[in-house]
């Protein structure tokens, strides 16, 4: 099991996820270039790029995998199997950074993100990542809590690097015809966040819609978190955990161990 964390995220982020996946199957998590432990990387963070890095990591693995990517780790780890350079068995894509939410490709916010990076000072950032750093920290083992404090510190540092590639690399997967269709054969769950977060009450419904035109083009299981919006390893991480259960028994005993 091969965990990627989303935008701004250390592997701190599956800190309720892991110990309980850690006891039916090997697990593999990492902090990507500037996050976490990782350092820096000067090369442009566009989704291939990330691919790139994911893949060298996972080079030398000869086991069958199984990639589990949370928001943008989702549209990173389905580069990576697109590739087939891999033996990847299967798909577990948690509330995806998705290419069919159209409201993305709106020249407006093309033209906000260029014009207003991300920033985190305002009082809605500030009360956003507060009510975040809530739900992150609740129950979390203790050796992970002062890495997602880090994490949530430095999220407009962390996040700048990725963030400036989103809008190009997510519109490079959406105009991509060959992406799905490579994936082909690959297992897939979506699960799916159905409440509405801080600054989503217009566009939940909309990404629910997104994640299941997503499960349909692969040929994949949709999963709702109804008790989440798009933090789901924060909000129910058991969800997570049985879906990944499921997936490690349909895999068959040569993807345990």
């Amino acid at each position: 099991m091969v965990f990627e964390s989303g935008m701004g995220f250390s592997s701190a982020a599956w800190g309720r996820v892991l110990p309980a996946v850690s006891r039916v199957a090997r697990t593999i998590c990492y902090d990507r270039a500037g996050i976490g432990e990782s350092e820096a990387d000067a090369a442009p963070r566009t989704l291939d790029r990330l691919a790139d890095d994911l893949g060298a990591l996972l080079a030398p693995e000869r086991r069958p995998l199984i990639l589990v990517g949370h928001s943008w780790g989702g549209p990173i780890v389905r580069t990576l199997a697109a590739r087939r350079v891999l033996d990847v068995r299967a798909l577990v894509l948690v509330d995806q950074t998705d290419e069919h939410i159209d409201s993305y490709f709106t020249p407006a916010l093309a033209e906000q993100m260029a014009a207003r990076p991300a920033r985190f000072s305002s009082l809605s950032a500030r009360a956003s990542i507060a009510l975040l750093r809530r739900r992150a920290l609740r129950a979390q083992p203790a050796a992970v809590k002062a890495q997602l404090r880090r994490d949530l510190a430095a999220l407009e540092h962390t996040m700048a690097p990725e963030l400036g590639h989103f809008l190009p690399s997510l519109s490079a997967l959406r105009e991509d015809p060959a992406h799905a269709e490579a994936l082909h054969g690959i297992g897939a769950s979506v699960i799916t966040g159905t409440r509405a977060g801080v600054g989503e009450r217009g566009r939940r419904r909309e990404i629910n819609r997104a994640h299941a035109a997503t499960a349909r083009q692969l040929g994949g299981r949709l999963v709702p978190a109804r008790r989440s919006g798009h933090n789901v390893p924060f909000d129910q991480p058991e969800l997570i955990v049985t879906e990944i259960r499921r997936v490690l028994a349909e895999a068959g005993p040569s993807a345990v161990g």
